[in-house]
């Protein structure tokens, strides 16, 4: 990023759901970073976090949008139907997109010759909606290994499995609960580097997409867990003197 002239441009992406602090990747992306910030006018970088709900509902209606006579048509059920999709696939296009097909492949969704769409089972749709497409829950677990590969190398993997099943049945953890439970590691921040986690703005970690805790959820039954880890995490609250009836929220949402 000298000073010389030039009429060209180069673009990088990095894809943060495969790549790990510490990793080249991670090193080189952080490297062009601090050279963008140091040439705001001929450089600069962006993260794309993806849709907020009403730009997921206008993605929504672009792909399911539907042609109907005006007496018959059902605008509040539409709205409702494209709320529901979003309250258990959330707004990122990737998901938004493989569920929509999903949904298509498995004939649950039907185009007409107008090429709108008919649900044409109602209970097949709500009930498709409300799961992880197989795929899609596929990909989940070989990113699950990757992240407990990595892990395994540093003497990571049971604490940073720990941390993801408590948050499976937790659904997040209070900054306090989760020193008390892991210290001062910096576990919850790596996990947040591989796109697993997030904040909440209390400070709390949760997951950083339903499907991720749908999968761990499902990966991770409340009735299999350890008693040592369940002993630990109400031996934990009970230090921190939380309000039971919080405790009972976080277990049982």
């Amino acid at each position: 990023m000298d000073d010389t002239p030039s009429g060209s441009g180069v673009v990088l992406s990095f894809n943060l759901d495969f790549i790990y602090q510490g990793s080249y990747a991670d090193q080189l992306r952080k490297r062009l970073m601090s050279a963008a910030s140091k040439n705001p006018e001929r450089a600069f970088s962006w993260e794309i976090c993806g849709f907020s709900e009403p730009e997921a509902m206008t993605y929504l209606k672009s792909c399911l949008s539907y042609h109907v006579d005006d007496k018959e048509r059902d605008d509040i059920g539409y709205e409702e139907t494209l709320h529901f999709i979003i309250e258990h696939c959330g707004t990122q296009p990737f998901f938004l997109q493989n569920l929509l097909i999903y949904l298509y492949q498995s004939h649950i969704l039907v185009r007409t010759e107008t090429t709108s769409f008919y649900i044409q089972n109602i209970h097949a749709f709500r009930e498709a909606v409300a799961k992880i497409p197989p795929h899609l829950f596929e990909l989940l677990r070989l990113r699950e290994d990757m992240i407990m590969k990595h892990l395994r190398t540093k003497g990571e993997e049971e604490q940073g499995r720990k941390l993801l099943q408590i948050l499976a049945f937790a659904h997040n953890m209070p900054e306090a609960l989760y020193r008390e439970l892991f210290g001062n590691s910096g576990l919850g921040d790596e996990l947040m580097d591989y796109g697993l986690l997030s904040r909440l703005p209390s400070g709390a970690y949760s997951f950083y997409h339903q499907y991720f805790e749908k999968y761990f959820q499902k990966a991770y039954p409340f009735g299999q867990l350890p008693d040592q880890l369940l002993e630990d995490f109400i031996r934990a609250v009970e230090k921190k003197k939380a309000d039971p009836y919080a405790v009972v929220s976080l277990i049982y949402g």
